[in-house]
């Protein structure tokens, strides 16, 4: 195999397979000699297969297959084949500066003991776009402006697109928890245990790297989502006091979660109008700075008050919608499945008498076409007294039996998962059938949701309450087909069940 290198290049790729030939044919430029270093790609279970033919690559570079198991185990991977007795971390969006290995290189020579060196990692000119600004000023994104070159940086500057460490270091740190599958936590994680166990982190801001990365709104919130519930599991392990999320003494209990639960309740609507606001603020941005470029840091300044309230209000939402998530069980994309699931209801209309029958016309036009109507009757329908229609379906539930046996036909009748129980008048607004829906898909831990009196707010508003308003209920289908029963109706029975009840103000109420 040769001379023994001195840097083992370790660089993951899962999804970035165009971006990874500029790091390689950036690594194959560097000013170090080819033969001090070695390069091992990880390919973490890229389909198809990622293949190096084509690509300039520099001497001793190995191609390591596994099957996708994240950024940690595939760190860990190249670990365990790595010669050299430095170890230099990149993304494989990035792209060295030539000198970047010989820089990394001399910060580990001439004894001093075990040490961290980070590098810069900037986003190339066409990815730094406003969105990019303002999270870097919020210092929720490579905020290196927070940062002093030298030694004592913080272990959450821990960030591995550019950043080398001492192999003997890491090696008794135990390598990289693959306990954090996503690329998140997971090298700030490994950063905390070496700076407990005396490893120093520098900053060189001289150490360059580009990052071919582009960042949307969307993207970014949902990385944020991940932060908080990978801060869970961080949390778990080494305290929530080690890195407050929220500004505060936060732990991740269940008393943490019903908190921002309640949060998520308060803000749902609200959030979305100001995730709009933030989006329309930055998409505006963008396009004055493409028509002025010569005034970019003017425009950037001109509204950055409020386009820096919006993100962070924004940020927190999202990183307590993780917390929720990873306490309840849920990972972010199972919350959003969950609540695309939930989007779509059944409202659930309950015929006593004839004249209940009145209320069916109406009750189609306000399900539309974004929800079914099960109409349960407890008396004889003849053919021909409700309409042909599609969207609805018509059940016979007998008055002598309980609402518990009444539910094993209801749910029969329909796919929903959320379900609106409609009893009397005033009937929904198709407005509040859709916030209903919308608003059981913010925890697991929601059991019932009911209309409160208008209140006159500016937003749809949910509030934990000790009993739900009754006249129009919305629940889920776990949570009927859960119910041990017993007496009273199934919102009798949610408390015990530690489930939560919500009266939702509708706005403008």
């Amino acid at each position: 195999m040769g001379a023994t290198p001195e840097i083992s290049v370790i660089a993951p790729s899962y999804g970035d397979r165009e971006q990874l030939g500029a790091l390689l044919a950036s690594l194959a430029r560097q000013t170090l000699a080819p033969e001090r270093f070695e390069t091992l790609v990880v390919d973490d279970g890229n389909e198809p297969p990622l293949s190096l033919d084509g690509l300039e690559t520099p001497a001793g570079t190995q191609l390591i297959r596994q099957r996708h198991a994240g950024p940690a185990a595939a760190r860990n991977m190249a670990l365990r084949r790595a010669r050299g007795r430095v170890l230099v971390f990149v993304n494989a969006d990035g792209a060295l500066a030539d000198d970047a290995l010989a820089r990394h290189l001399a910060h580990h020579e001439g004894g001093g003991g075990a040490r961290a060196v980070l590098g810069r990692f900037d986003f190339l000119p066409r990815h730094r776009t406003p969105l990019v600004e303002v999270a870097e000023r919020a210092g929720v994104l490579f905020p290196y402006p927070r940062l002093t070159p030298g030694e004592g940086q913080p272990f959450w500057a821990f960030w591995t697109g550019n950043l080398s460490a001492t192999a003997a270091a890491v090696r008794e740190a135990g390598g990289f928890d693959e306990g954090f599958p996503r690329a998140v936590w997971e090298d700030v994680e490994l950063g905390y245990r070496l700076a407990r166990a005396g490893v120093p982190l520098v900053y060189d801001d001289g150490i360059g790297c580009d990052h071919d990365h582009a960042l949307t709104l969307a993207g970014w919130e949902r990385h944020a989502e991940w932060f908080g519930h990978e801060w869970v599991r961080f949390s778990r392990k080494h305290g929530g006091a080690t890195f407050p999320i929220l500004a505060g003494a936060d732990e991740p209990t269940e008393a943490f979660a019903w908190q921002c639960m309640a949060g998520l309740l308060h803000e749902h609507d609200a959030h979305e109008a100001r995730r709009q606001a933030l989006g329309a603020a930055l998409d505006g941005l963008a396009a004055r700075v493409a028509a002025e470029p010569g005034r970019r840091e003017a425009l950037l300044a001109e509204d950055a008050a409020r386009v820096d309230g919006l993100f962070v209000a924004v940020n927190t939402v999202a990183r307590m919608r993780g917390i929720v998530g990873a306490i309840q069980g849920l990972d972010p994309e199972a919350m959003a499945a969950r609540a695309a699931r939930l989007a779509r209801p059944a409202v659930v209309h309950t015929v006593a008498q004839p004249r209940d029958l009145e209320a069916v016309p109406r009750l189609l036009d306000v399900v539309g076409d974004r929800a079914d109507l099960v109409v349960a009757s407890a008396i004889y329908l003849s053919p021909g007294q409700l309409p042909d229609d599609r969207r609805l379906r018509a059940i016979r539930v007998p008055s002598a039996r309980s609402p518990r046996e009444a539910w094993g036909p209801v749910l029969a009748a329909t796919e929903a998962d959320a379900l609106i129980f409609v009893e009397g008048a005033p009937l929904p607004t198709a407005s509040a059938v859709r916030a209903l829906a919308r608003f059981l898909g913010v925890s697991p831990w929601v059991g019932a949701i009911g209309l409160a009196e208008p209140q006159g707010l500016a937003h749809t508003s949910g509030k934990i309450v000790p009993a739900a308003p009754r006249y129009v209920v919305a629940t889920t289908r776990e949570v009927l087909e859960r119910d041990p029963g017993g007496e009273g109706s199934f919102l009798d029975r949610l408390p015990q069940r530690a489930l939560a009840q919500v009266a939702l103000t509708l706005a403008g109420g």
